[in-house]
């Protein structure tokens, strides 16, 4: 499988409103991908935009997280 890439990078869908890009619709769409996968506790590497998305999912989804590892975050 090939990492998988936050709504509206690469190939992947990019809704208009701005709206749609929140922290909050971020976090479901990891989850939901943790759902899919079945994976119910994650080892998770955040890298540049990435990070901040990370560090939102351990926020708002502790439960979902085992250890987070940063990198490259301002």
């Amino acid at each position: 499988m090939e990492d998988p890439d936050l709504r509206g990078y690469r190939g992947t869908d990019a809704p208009l409103s701005p709206a749609s890009y929140s922290a909050l619709h971020v976090v479901g769409d990891l989850v939901g991908l943790l759902d899919h996968l079945g994976i119910e506790q994650v080892l998770l590497v955040g890298h540049d935009c990435g990070a901040a998305m990370a560090l939102y999912l351990c926020l708002f989804r502790p439960d979902r997280v085992k250890t987070l590892v940063n990198l490259d975050y301002k």
